[in-house]
């Protein structure tokens, strides 16, 4: 079963991707806060990370810069952007620090964003 950590300071985000997540068949971990979140990447073992930009307290650019090399070593798929921010900038500089996707909450729907998710791991090779 692929395991997926959602990073994001809503708990009603959380829940919104967490079910369907969970029903498509992933075991889901979550993280309400940026330093829960970048504990629990350190610790590896994910298939994929979903991780909001605005965070109280590492933002969501910082957590990318700081994961940026324990990705592969700790065994963890890849980064996407699940966040409201549409600001190119924003965009470009977590694309530059190792974001694999960057998909904005309010362009899908939970369902829409489960099927962008596979398509952007489809692209990307296993973590090894």
């Amino acid at each position: 079963m692929a395991k997926v950590l959602i990073i994001d300071d809503d708990p009603n985000i959380l829940k919104l991707y967490s079910d369907p997540l969970t029903k498509a068949g992933y075991e889901v971990e979550m993280a309400l806060n940026g330093q829960e979140g970048l504990t629990r990447l350190f610790q590896g073992g994910y298939d994929f990370i979903l991780l909001d930009i605005m965070l109280p307290d590492i933002d969501g650019i910082n957590i990318l810069k700081r994961a940026k090399d324990k990705i592969q070593e700790n065994f963890c798929g890849p980064i996407i952007v699940l966040s409201q921010l549409e600001e190119p900038q924003i965009i470009e500089s977590a694309m530059q620090n190792g974001a694999r996707g960057y998909l904005v909450k309010a362009s899908f729907t939970p369902d829409q964003i489960l099927s962008k998710v596979s398509e952007i791991l489809q692209k990307t090779p296993p973590a090894v």
